[in-house]
């Protein structure tokens, strides 16, 4: 068993499948109200909104790579399989990390979308290879992913 961490969730790698786990985020949220004025740093966005994202955040990127691959079946992402707990947890196909060369040269999307910092679509750590021999996302639950791979797509 491999565990693996990002923002907002936990990964598990077990066999051939990965296990995302929301995780909640409360005092890296309180570390930053205490930090932020000592670094002279200041929200991105309303304190409101930053909460509900550290507590949600994983939660919401599990339902919309949920949504997103059952209702699209795109190609270019690792299919997510199941949802349990309203998006506590999801299952997807588990692929082979590639390396960065890899990724730049079997890059499965526009050119455009690999210039985009905002979306975390240029880098390695998000991609894998499938079972299927195609390099292919892993990592699509953020808004701005979903509408990058497809603008017609509702969120919840």
């Amino acid at each position: 068993m491999v565990f693996e961490y990002g923002s907002t969730r936990f990964v598990f790698l077990l066999r051939g499948k990965a296990f995302k786990f929301a995780r909640v985020s409360l005092i890296r949220f309180v570390a930053r109200i205490l930090l932020f004025p000592f670094l002279g740093q200041r929200w991105k966005a309303p304190m409101g909104q930053a909460l509900y994202h550290y507590i949600f955040g994983g939660i919401i990127c599990n339902q919309n790579e949920y949504a997103y691959y059952q209702r699209t079946h795109d190609l270019r992402v690792i299919p997510t399989r199941q949802i349990f707990f309203w998006g506590w947890i999801i299952v997807q196909d588990r692929g082979i990390p590639v390396s960065q060369r890899e990724m730049l040269f079997e890059y499965p999307f526009g050119r455009d979308l690999l210039l985009r910092d905002e979306i975390d679509m240029n880098t390695a750590k998000q991609f894998a290879r499938h079972r299927n021999g195609r390099i292919l996302l892993v990592d699509y639950g953020t808004l701005e992913a979903c509408d990058a791979l497809d603008d017609r797509f509702v969120l919840v």
